[in-house]
């Protein structure tokens, strides 16, 4: 009776999804945590799968789409504590986020990875999760409500029982350019990621919940939802106002900056560098109109 509970789990769980928010974008704080680790690059049609603090015996997968039949399953447990690279090719892929909690599961949507112009190079940060997005608490975890339960903080892992039984499960992926990054928050908040150093390249989070509720020692029901696709302001490069993509009001930003009539925070300054100078000056507007125009 349980594994037919728990296969029900799964096909309800995959009608409701994630609830996809694209264009969302969460407010930064005004001096956001953000340290640079290293630098790295990658080619033209690889992808780089990442790991931060995940346990390894996760659960979460991606799968890349070739064509409808043809996917490649990124297991992130298979290399817990090191990078794993796939050669995918020069083209645009979709790409589904998976997360099993015992026999039942979950299957949401991701972001699309455009691998034809993901070549150059790469920033690994250590950032706190909650400067750059509201949707996360002071500790990373995120407070999602469930019906006839109350609200639950997920901490991006597979967690032990409560003293009912009941059983929680959840993802974390962090999208940009070429690379994914699956990463569980550790106890101040803060994930470790790589993300395209080239101007306009958007940084985008996936997230992924999965539940059972237990009465009387057996499945009462299952669910789960996320986030799909959401920006993370302040991180790309350009993205100079913070609001998760670079467009023409950043241009305005750095102008008012270099004439001393606004400041910017650290993530700010971070984005306008577009030289890599280590200052934000009118020829970093520059690069940025014309980044804009290409």
């Amino acid at each position: 009776m349980l594994k037919k509970i728990s296969a029900i789990i799964l096909t309800a769980a995959a009608l409701v999804t994630c609830s996809v928010s694209g264009l969302s974008v969460q407010a930064v704080s005004d001096d956001p945590t953000i340290k640079h680790v290293s630098k790295t690059s990658q080619q033209d049609g690889i992808l780089t799968a990442y790991n931060y603090n995940v346990p390894s015996n996760s659960k979460a997968s991606v799968k890349v789409y070739k064509s409808d039949k043809d996917y490649t399953t990124i297991k992130f447990a298979d290399f817990f504590n090191h990078p794993q690279t796939f050669n995918l090719g020069k083209k645009e892929f979709k790409t589904e986020t998976w997360l099993k909690l015992g026999a039942g599961g979950i299957g949401g949507s991701a972001p699309y990875i455009d691998l034809s112009n993901s070549a150059g190079k790469y920033e690994c940060v250590k950032i706190k999760l909650s400067d750059f997005s509201s949707y996360f608490n002071t500790n990373g975890t995120h407070t999602e409500k469930i019906s006839d339960y109350g609200n639950h903080k997920y901490t991006f892992k597979e967690e032990a029982a409560d003293a009912n039984g009941n059983r929680f499960s959840s993802a974390l992926l962090i999208y940009s350019g070429g690379a994914i990054n699956h990463v569980v928050p550790d106890k101040d908040g803060m994930v470790q990621i790589y993300i395209s150093t080239k101007p306009g390249v958007p940084v985008k989070y996936t997230t992924s919940f999965c539940y059972e509720l237990h009465q009387d020692g057996s499945v009462r029901y299952g669910g789960g939802g996320g986030s799909s696709g959401s920006y993370i302001g302040g991180l790309t490069i350009g993205d100079c106002d913070q609001s998760g993509y670079m467009d023409i009001s950043d241009v305005t930003a750095v102008q008012k900056y270099t004439a001393k009539m606004i400041d910017f925070n650290k993530a700010q300054i971070r984005c306008g560098d577009l030289n890599g100078d280590g200052q934000v000056n009118i020829v970093d507007a520059t690069l940025l109109q014309k980044a804009l125009a290409e």
